[in-house]
C-alpha cells in the first residue's frame, strides 16, 4: 500500500510540483522496498526455522536502552552542572545588584539633603528680599 504524505502549500511553491510529486514517488518505492524487505526476512518459516529469533530481537533493543540510559544520566549531570552554574550566576547578579541599590539609596538620600538646603536658601533670599520691598514700599 503506497503512502501519500502531504506537504503544505508553501512545499510546494517552493519546491514546485514536479519536484514535490518526485519526492512523493521516492517515498513510495522506499517504502515498497522496505515492506518487501522485511516481509521476507520476517516470514514465519524464518521464525519457525529459527526459535532464537524472538530473543534475538527482544535483546536487539537491549544495547539501546542502555545506551538511551547512559544519555539520560549524561542530561541529567549537564543539567544539574547548569542548575549549579545558574544559581552561582544569579547570586552574582542579586550581589551586584544589591551593590547598585545601596549606592542608588545613597544618592537619593544626599540629593534630598540638597534639596533641603536649597529650599532653606530659597526661603531665606525669598524672606529677605520680601522683607526689603516692604520696608521701601513703607519709607
Amino acid at each position: 500500500m503506497p503512502v501519500t504524505p502531504t506537504f503544505s502549500e508553501d512545499f510546494y511553491k517552493k519546491l514546485g510540483q514536479g519536484i514535490a510529486e518526485e519526492f512523493v514517488n521516492w517515498f513510495n518505492q522506499a517504502h515498497t522496498a522496505f515492506r518487501a524487505t522485511s516481509k521476507r526476512s520476517m516470514s514465519s518459516t524464518t521464525r519457525a526455522s529459527n526459535p532464537s529469533w524472538s530473543s534475538a530481537s527482544q535483546s536487539c533493543g537491549l544495547p539501546l536502552r542502555e545506551e538511551l540510559g547512559q544519555m539520560a544520566a549524561t542530561l541529567r549531570q549537564e543539567i544539574a552542572s547548569l542548575e549549579i552554574k545558574l544559581c552561582g550566576e544569579i547570586g552574582a547578579v542579586e550581589s551586584r545588584l544589591d551593590k547598585k541599590f545601596t549606592s542608588l539609596q545613597a544618592e537619593v538620600r544626599s540629593l534630598k539633603i540638597l534639596v533641603r538646603w536649597l529650599f532653606g536658601f530659597w526661603a531665606a533670599s525669598t524672606v529677605t528680599i520680601l522683607a526689603a520691598i516692604i520696608r521701601m514700599a513703607g519709607t
